[in-house]
This record gives C-alpha cells, structure tokens and sequence, in this order.
C-alpha cells in the first residue's frame, strides 16, 4: 500500500493556511451526508469555540443533503474553510495540518489514522462500528463522544461541550493539555515511536497469518 504523499506537497496552500493557527479538522467521512439542521447545529458550535478560542481555526468538510445556506456562516472570515472535497488524504492534513482536533464520523480508518497521527479526536457516531470507537476513545481518554443524546444527529450543546474538553478554554488548559500529551504518547506507541507504518504491520500480520495456513495445509498430507 502506497503511503499518502506529505500535505504540503498535494496542496500547498491548504499547508500555509494550516500553518497560521492551531486548527479544528472536521472530516465525517466520504458516506456521511449532513441535512441543513445538523450542519446548521454544527455551525453554531464551531462559531462558540471560534469566539472562545481566539487563537484557532476550523477545517471543515461539509457533505450537504442538497443545496442550502447556513445562517452566520459568512460571518467567520479566513478562520473557517468549509469543502466539499480535499486534496490531500485526511490521514496527510493529521499528520502535517497543524491539528489540535479530529472531528469524525468514527469510521475505522479515521479512528486510526488519528491515532497514529497523536491528535486527540471528537467522534460523531452515525452508525454500527462507530459507536465502538466513540466509547474507545473515551477509555484510553485521547477523546470525547460528540454526540451521546443526539446521534446519530449533531446538536449543538453537546459537541461545543465536547470540543471545549478536548481544545479547552485556554491553550494551557490542564484536562485539554493532558488529553493531547495522552493523544500523542499513544501515537508514538503505535508507531514504535514513528518508525513503522500502520500498513505495514497489517501487511507483517496478514503474510504471518497466510505462513501458518500454509504451513497447516503440508501438514495435512
């Protein structure tokens, strides 16, 4: 499996604006659509933790049910960048876009590639596997469950409280600075300390598992 090309090499703009603040990565997933109510709800949180944290900024890929306009949404100048496609993989934009938060769906490959990545992660449970992720997060304390009343929907309340316990208030915040470091000791472990890729652990793992049951079939005859 080829790894993905490094993000300021796909798109290097995108790189520059990344690199100005501390950024929020919304990303829920190629399958996930959103109805104007919850992106309006998603909206009006990113706008609250935009006004908090002054120092931030949000990235923001946005799957729309049709076509519609969300209210205030002009009125959040160059920090927010809503798309509707990216250039670069999801899994480059972890790894070089400057990300404090990884706002997903919970799919498998957006769990992990976060946590390869060392960046603490909001899970927004839509369906089946996602949950699983959502409550993993919260064991290993590297996230928080967006959603827990309203999913598979987004309601405002909850994900602004969510994204505060893991941004925090302030930069220093203690809860939020302790859920990164965890985040971050976590992706180094998974890595060996960022000297192996994920791809090519699954790919030792399945030659070893395809050794045995060759070796299994000889010793049938």
């Amino acid at each position: 499996m080829q790894a993905s090309k490094v993000l300021q090499e796909v798109d290097k703009e995108l790189y520059d604006w990344c690199s100005n603040r501390p950024t929020v990565f919304i990303c829920l997933g190629s399958n996930m659509v959103y109805s104007q109510e919850n992106a309006q709800e998603m909206l009006n949180s990113i706008c609250t933790i935009l006004g908090i944290r002054q120092d931030i900024q949000v990235l923001w890929k946005l799957k729309k049910t049709g076509d519609y306009k969300l209210d205030g949404i002009e009125t959040m100048g160059d920090r927010l960048r809503v798309v509707d496609w990216l250039e670069a993989d999801p899994s480059a934009i972890l790894r070089g876009g400057n990300v404090v938060c990884f706002v997903s769906h919970g799919g498998s490959n957006s769990y992990h590639e976060a946590l390869y990545a060392g960046v603490p992660q909001v899970i927004m449970p839509a369906w089946v596997d996602c949950y699983d992720f959502a409550a993993r997060l919260e064991y290993f304390g590297i996230g928080v469950w967006g959603n827990p009343m309203a999913s598979p929907d987004c309601l405002e309340s909850e994900l602004t409280n969510a994204l505060l316990r893991v941004i925090g208030r302030t930069p220093d915040d203690t809860q939020a600075v302790l859920m990164r470091n965890r985040a971050q000791a976590l992706g180094r472990l998974v890595s060996k300390d960022y000297t192996q890729e994920g791809r090519d652990i699954a790919a030792g793992h399945i030659w070893g598992e395809m050794q045995k049951v060759k070796a299994e079939r000889l010793l049938q005859f």
